[in-house]
Order: structure tokens, then sequence, then C-alpha cells
């Protein structure tokens, strides 16, 4: 089965870094998603598979733990896929690298 990937941005209201890491450690725990990211400025970029989950879904997840979530995309999902998001060192640890 071929996977739906798609990358929204969630507003979520978390202003400290201890907070951050709980919202990412709770999307771990959503059937679907299979990264997040969540800055201090109270923002989350999260890549969820869609044939799993949905953006519905992930913020009525995030709702029940305790973080209530807004998307930013207007469920739309963004155009540059979540790895274009990466540093590029962060990239290059994340894929081999092709011999030339």
């Amino acid at each position: 089965m071929a996977l739906a990937i798609s990358v929204h941005i969630l507003k979520i209201n978390v202003y400290h870094e201890e907070l951050t890491t709980r919202v990412d450690a709770a999307l771990r725990d959503v059937p679907g998603v299979l990264s997040s990211r969540t800055g201090s400025e109270g923002r989350t970029v999260v890549e969820i598979d869609l044939t799993y989950t949905t953006v519905s879904e992930v913020v009525a997840a995030l709702t029940a733990a305790g973080y209530p979530a807004t998307p930013l995309t207007d469920n739309a999902p963004l155009s540059t896929p979540f790895s274009a998001h990466t540093p590029r060192h962060c990239a290059e640890r994340r894929s081999p690298r092709k011999a030339s």
C-alpha cells in the first residue's frame, strides 16, 4: 500500500521547551503520525499518512492529551514535503549518500 503523506502546521498554545517535548511525545502515540516538530513559538509541523489518520484526528488526539490545537493549513497539505523543512545535515543522516 502506498503512503499518502501530508504535512500540516498546527497552532498550539505551548511556549516552553518542556511542553513542546510533551506535545511531540503525544503525537508519537497517534497511528499515522510519521513525524512532528513542535517549536516554542507555538506551532507544530506534523507529517501524517492519510491512509491511517486525518488532520482532524490528530487535532482531536492533541486536545484529548491536553494540548488544544488548530490547523493553520485549512486541512490542505503543504506543497513542500516535510524532508524539505529538515536542515540539510539532518536529511543527509537519514538517507545514505549515493556513490558518485
